[in-house]
């Protein structure tokens, strides 16, 4: 548990600092998603080149989500009753998010194997997705979370 020693506050601005390096990595994603939305058709290269760069962000994307539900997911047990939505609803986004990403690399693997007749488009489509929910995650967890278990933490200390 942490204790009102400003360790909350390292903890969130760690987390805050890894959603910057993580949206800078989904821009360099968006960049060559955009490129490829572009084209006609995907090379083989293209595809491979776009798979390596989301495998490596959901490497580090995961690692971040793994480090928030052990850091903070417990202090949102702590009050279940009043805050307990908490961490169901963002415990949820996390499985969702890391679904979405594993949606898009199942996908890709096919569109490069041609084992199915899998259109660009929908390949292309579950990646900007799966981008837009993660980003729309960070906004949720930075708005709302971030500042709940301030609220709840210095409610828990100062009883």
């Amino acid at each position: 548990m942490l204790h009102n020693d400003g360790g909350l506050l390292l903890l969130l601005e760690q987390f805050l600092k890894e959603h910057q390096a993580l949206q800078s990595e989904m821009e360099m994603i968006d960049d060559c998603l955009t490129d490829l939305e572009r084209s006609v058709r995907i090379s083989f290269e293209d595809m491979k080149g776009l798979v390596l760069l989301v495998k490596h962000f959901y490497e580090q994307l995961e690692a971040h989500l793994l480090s928030e539900e052990k850091g903070l997911f417990p202090l949102l047990l702590n009050e279940t009753e009043e805050h307990g939505y908490l961490y169901f609803t963002f415990d949820l986004e996390h499985k969702q998010i890391k679904q979405y990403i594993k949606q898009f690399l199942f996908m890709a693997e096919r569109y490069q194997e041609r084992t199915v007749e899998i259109k660009k488009d929908n390949v292309l489509i579950s990646l900007r997705f799966a981008l837009e929910a993660v980003t729309a995650h960070f906004i949720r967890e930075e708005e709302n979370l971030f500042p709940e278990i301030l609220t709840c933490t210095k409610n828990w200390y100062n009883k």
